[in-house]
């Protein structure tokens, strides 16, 4: 699972070593204010050669995403998970962009994220990359769907009362209801910092 905030604020190195989780996940999946706010085209780049382009996912439960962007550009196969809060005409324009759509259970147009974990798992989908925003991500982690975690440190100081954090939602509360994570590696990546831990389960 790879949180971030902004495509540039870490550095070149950080990127390329994005990249090279994005090559070994079998799918990389985002939320529709990623899509919107971002138009990534999530293909493997940055000097990984040879990677077989994992299947990008797009979680749009009310149609919010127009089929012009790059997750539409035939690079990489693409999956649209969505509800029936989604419009009719917003499924056709997908499918006409070559995506593949498939709806699932939901409420307030946001799709079930276990329906569709367990949808991807049937379809050999052995790993998934979430690289959506504080929305999808906090779902993730309040499913209990969340693995690992790889955060990059930009030094950086941005802040501010409107800044966006990793994980948005309603929070855990009282502090002993958070998802207690094990820190297997901190390893100095160009000018960043790269976190890397797994969820402990053992609650």
């Amino acid at each position: 699972m790879l949180f971030r905030s902004s495509r540039w604020v870490s550095g070149e190195a950080a990127r390329e070593d994005a990249h090279h989780l994005r090559a070994a996940s079998d799918a990389i999946v985002i939320g529709s204010g990623t899509a919107a706010a971002d138009d990534p085209s999530l293909t493997v780049r940055h000097g990984v050669a040879g990677a077989r382009p994992p299947l990008r996912v797009l979680v749009d439960g009310r149609g919010r995403v127009a089929a012009d962007g790059r997750l539409f550009d035939g690079a990489a196969p693409t999956l649209v998970a969505t509800t029936h809060a989604a419009s009719s005409a917003a499924g056709e324009s997908w499918r006409r962009a070559g995506a593949e759509v498939v709806e699932f259970e939901g409420r307030d147009g946001r799709v079930d994220l276990t329906a569709l974990f367990a949808f991807l798992g049937k379809r050999d989908v052995q790993s998934a990359l979430l690289e959506g925003g504080p929305t999808l991500a906090w779902a993730a982690v309040e499913a209990d769907l969340v693995d690992r975690v790889v955060v990059y440190l930009a030094p950086s100081l941005i802040g501010g009362a409107g800044a966006p954090t990793a994980l948005g939602g309603t929070g855990f509360a009282p502090i002993t209801a958070a998802r207690r994570l094990v820190v297997d590696g901190v390893e100095r990546i160009g000018e960043d910092v790269r976190v890397e831990a797994h969820v402990h389960r053992d609650r």
